[in-house]
């Protein structure tokens, strides 16, 4: 039992001398302070026409968004197809200052997307052209530079899931720069699960980077039972010298995209709508929600819970 004193925004000792402007009464109940959610998909949800304090009501005071590789900028509006939200093709300063005019309930950092970065300067390309990872390069210093807190890859979606590790390292020794992390959905969170691991602690050893595995889960029931060797091979990295940590959704339920049911190389060049088209039960068929419906449903809902 005790009392809690709130002085220009910051907690501070109190006893029973102590006087305030305001007293709350919270008996028994419990105070703590504001939740960090490291791993969110709100990002657009400060730019809609109402508050939305669905996160403050349950205590999240702050929510880290842009992961998955997937930020909404810079020049993001290639990854429509997969994202269903058409975005200007802002800066990551744009971004920022749009979020921040909005005024968002709860405060929020934005990581810089690997998807996002390839999708501006190469499409939905297999391959990239001479050059092209030294733009993105250059886009993500730019976008730490505006205030990104940190790199994100998602690598079991297109088109970030074209890329090789060498790709990856050199986009993390960036962000190595700046002094934030690289955080990863990894390659594969099932029957893969080790070698994702392997190669994530690999990235961040190589670039010197902080390294963050989002959601930490062993997905398949055939693969239940490897908790074990996730957290054993965590420990074991930073026993190593890297600091590797990992983030965990506390629900069961999980969503993502259509596409990312799809081999990455069945939607290279960029014709996601196309492929998911020619799928039995896709938009070709009546039970497919129409356009609208679409973007209601799938298109914003999915991608801001965890994937």
């Amino acid at each position: 039992m005790g009392d809690v004193a709130v002085s220009d925004g910051r907690v501070v000792a109190a006893d029973r001398r102590t006087r305030a402007r305001r007293e709350i009464d919270v008996a028994g109940l419990a105070v703590a302070p504001g939740f960090v959610d490291a791993h969110a998909h709100s990002d657009l949800v400060p730019l809609m026409a109402e508050p939305q304090p669905f996160k403050l009501l349950q205590g999240v005071t702050t929510e880290i968004n842009g992961n998955c590789g997937f930020s909404y900028a810079p020049d993001a509006s290639a990854l429509e197809e997969l994202t269903g939200e058409s975005v200007p093709d802002w800066t990551f300063a744009e971004y920022l200052e749009a979020v921040a005019a909005a005024g968002p309930t709860n405060h929020v950092a934005t990581l810089v997307g690997h998807s996002t970065l390839r999708g501006a300067v190469a499409g939905f390309a297999e391959t990239l052209r001479e050059g092209d990872l030294d733009r993105m390069c250059d886009l993500a210093a730019a976008a730490l530079a505006a205030g990104a807190c940190g790199l994100s890859s998602g690598l079991i979606y297109p088109p970030g899931s074209y890329a090789g590790i060498d790709e990856l390292v050199a986009l993390a020794e960036v962000a190595h720069g700046y002094g934030v992390p690289y955080t990863t959905h990894m390659r594969d969170e099932g029957a893969g699960l080790a070698a994702a691991l392997d190669e994530a602690v690999a990235i961040a050893r190589r670039a010197r980077v902080r390294l963050q595995v989002s959601h930490c889960k062993v997905a398949g029931r055939r693969n239940h039972g490897q908790a074990g060797m996730l957290l054993g091979k965590l420990r074991a990295a930073r026993a190593a010298g890297v600091d590797a940590r990992g983030d965990q959704y506390p629900y069961l339920a999980g969503a993502t995209m259509l596409a990312a049911l799809l081999p990455p190389s069945a939607l290279a060049g960029g014709r996601v709508r196309d492929v998911l088209a020619a799928q039995p039960g896709g938009p070709g068929c009546a039970a497919w929600p129409s356009p609208a419906g679409r973007a209601r449903g799938c298109g914003r809902t999915a991608p801001r819970k965890a994937c």
